[in-house]
């Protein structure tokens, strides 16, 4: 497991709202940790979740 970050580093960092962090984590839309009440999240996880985000959403099925 690499650094957990708060949800203000992670919006700080991916340039989103604390808002809006904190509603993907509660629909879990993002990668994150409950700790209680304490809300964290992997930085290597979000880095991955960040890249298949970017990808867009992926098609099953063969090439043409």
């Amino acid at each position: 497991m690499s650094k957990l970050i708060r949800p203000e580093q992670l919006a700080e960092r991916i340039n989103y709202s604390v808002h809006s962090i904190r509603r993907l984590a509660a629909q879990d839309k993002i990668p994150h940790r409950r700790f209680g009440r304490t809300l964290r999240f992997d930085a290597d996880e979000i880095e991955g979740w960040l890249r298949q985000i970017s990808r867009g959403p992926q098609v099953n099925g063969g090439a043409n």
